[in-house]
């Protein structure tokens, strides 16, 4: 069940913090004539560029005081990764995951080979650079709560930092595909996982450029990804489904259903709802959905579930059922003001000049 004031919620994840209201301003005032359909419109639309901008700008600050005072040994190399960079973020949870990368060695694809030559332990190696890296991050950040209980990320929040940073140690990793090509998307990267411990491949700028292919193709993408995410967080209780895996099923859908005219936002969230139930129907489809940069399938152990897929077919259906009852209702009483008289934002978007340049 969707909390019962997650318009007013989603308002004040958007509006107050960095002048995000010229844009929404026409939903901010949303009443019992359309507050739903406002609700589902503004879940869809992309955070503004200002904010999108001051996430990178505080990932920043923390990558300055690293490359400033991490011991010179590890040769760090600093990047991005997560739904920041992939523009599908939504306000409040768009924290950004800053990349550490250990300069001294690489991973490699069998048939690729290595240009520098290491004889060290990586992961003893990987290990040290993150318990050097929060000993910076405590020391430079001294109010800020630095978590760096074992696993895969520190996390910074709070105190001087206006976003949360979970900061991910590990190296590159070079595939066959990067060799051949020499474009970053292809280049993958391998985190540590303190808690194992051990190293986790992923390829997260492969991941930004499938999503972004598709949104290109269908102009729909982003939009659901953003709508499905607001309604995890939204949720009583929150679904526990991931984002990255919100994302990957949303992936997966066929590409007419994310197709809509401009403007169609109503039918593009029931052509979601019906691939989320056709996800939910067949197990073969469902058992066979593999994340988008193809590193495993989207319901493995320890991901997504069906009774999470389940859930989330549920607050969508519930959303959309509130929305069509809200303009019925609107229909006989007549409303003046009704949602479909309202400034709609542009169904076009343009992704920041600074998440293109950090993506893939």
């Amino acid at each position: 069940m969707a909390r019962s004031d997650r318009f007013e919620r989603l308002l004040n994840r958007r509006v107050p913090m960095e002048k995000y209201a010229a844009q929404m301003e026409s939903f901010a005032n949303a009443k019992a004539g359309g507050q739903e359909l406002s609700y589902l419109i503004d879940a869809m639309q992309p955070i503004d560029e200002e904010f999108t901008k001051n996430t990178f700008a505080e990932a920043d600050r923390v990558k300055e005081q690293l490359k400033t005072y991490l011991p010179a040994k590890y040769l760090v190399e600093f990047d991005y990764q997560g739904s920041v960079t992939s523009d599908t973020h939504i306000r409040i949870h768009s924290d950004i995951d800053l990349l550490a990368l250990h300069g001294g060695f690489v991973g490699l694809d069998a048939g690729v080979r290595p240009t520098n030559l290491y004889s060290g332990n990586s992961l003893v190696d990987l290990l040290s650079m993150r318990i050097d890296s929060a000993t910076v991050l405590k020391s430079k950040f001294p109010a800020v709560k630095v978590d760096d209980k074992p696993g895969k990320a520190i996390s910074l929040e709070g105190g001087s930092l206006a976003r949360k940073i979970d900061l991910i140690i590990g190296n590159w990793w070079d595939t066959e595909l990067w060799k051949q090509y020499r474009v970053k998307m292809a280049r993958g990267i391998e985190i540590v996982d303190s808690k194992i411990p051990a190293t986790i491949r992923n390829k997260p700028f492969w991941h930004n450029y499938e999503i972004d292919q598709k949104d290109k193709k269908t102009r729909g993408l982003r939009k659901i990804i953003r709508l499905l995410k607001t309604l995890k967080y939204d949720a009583e209780p929150e679904l526990k489904m991931s984002s990255y895996d919100i994302a990957s099923i949303a992936w997966n859908m066929a590409e007419p259903a994310l197709t809509v005219p401009a403007g169609a936002y109503t039918q593009l969230a029931k052509n979601a709802r019906d691939e989320l139930k056709r996800f939910v129907d067949n197990d073969s489809t469902r058992n066979s959905l593999n994340v988008p940069n193809g590193t495993r399938l989207v319901f493995a152990d320890g991901a997504a579930t069906v009774e999470q897929l389940r859930q989330l077919h549920k607050e969508l259906s519930e959303l959309i059922v509130r929305v069509e009852a809200e303009q019925y209702a609107s229909q006989i009483l007549n409303f003046s003001k009704s949602a479909s008289t309202r400034k709609m934002p542009l169904w076009e978007e343009r992704r920041p000049e600074i998440v293109i340049k950090n993506s893939f």
